[in-house]
């Protein structure tokens, strides 16, 4: 079972006219789909939403969601696959939820997480790294899903990069930009030259 969980109830009631009426009632409307079953449309609670995406693994790990109905409740396993907010409230219209079939491999984004600047050689001689990259997308099983992806800098020497081909992958994670071709290897840190002061 994983360590993050949410709670929803089923609708009936679809479309753009009963989505905004949800809102107002401080409901996030959604859906959940895949894993060839039919589509489910649930409300959240908004409130609880948001403070439960303020820990940032709901969005890199698999949750499990409680679907209330009327005189049951069902829980599915789901990641999410799409956020839609508001342009500049702070608010959730609409959230995407996706079936996991553990039998079957997943793509969804994890982010990277940086360590070891201040030990890189290039950091010592006065450089300074610049980040490019704060997530990916992977291919793995549900299992092996990772909550992320740490990037270790601490061999950095000025002018030089580390790139998506570089990153340790835990076992059976695989990234889909490289399964693209050459040209999707991008580099996900630099380590820029010290300014010379003359």
């Amino acid at each position: 079972m994983s360590d993050y969980q949410l709670n929803a109830t089923s609708r009936t009631d679809t479309g753009t006219r009963n989505s905004r009426r949800l809102r107002h009632t401080g409901e996030v409307p959604g859906v959940v789909y895949g894993a060839n079953q039919p589509s489910v449309n649930i409300g959240l609670n908004h409130n609880k939403l948001w403070h439960a995406f303020e820990n940032e693994g709901y969005f890199s790990s698999l949750i499990n969601l409680k679907i209330s109905q009327e005189n049951d409740s069902k829980e599915e396993q789901v990641i999410i696959k799409k956020i839609q907010r508001h342009p500049y409230e702070p608010r959730i219209l609409h959230i995407d939820f996706q079936r996991i079939d553990n039998n079957k491999k997943i793509r969804t984004r994890v982010p990277l997480t940086f360590s070891g600047e201040a030990n890189a050689p290039g950091s010592k001689k006065g450089g300074d790294i610049s980040y490019f990259v704060s997530d990916t997308e992977v291919l793995c099983l549900p299992s092996q899903l990772p909550t992320h992806i740490n990037v270790d800098v601490s061999t950095l020497d000025t002018a030089e990069s580390i790139y998506l081909s570089d990153l340790v992958l835990p076992e059976g994670v695989t990234l889909t930009a490289l399964s693209r071709g050459d040209d999707q290897n991008q580099a996900v840190a630099a380590m820029g030259k010290p300014i010379s002061n003359s």
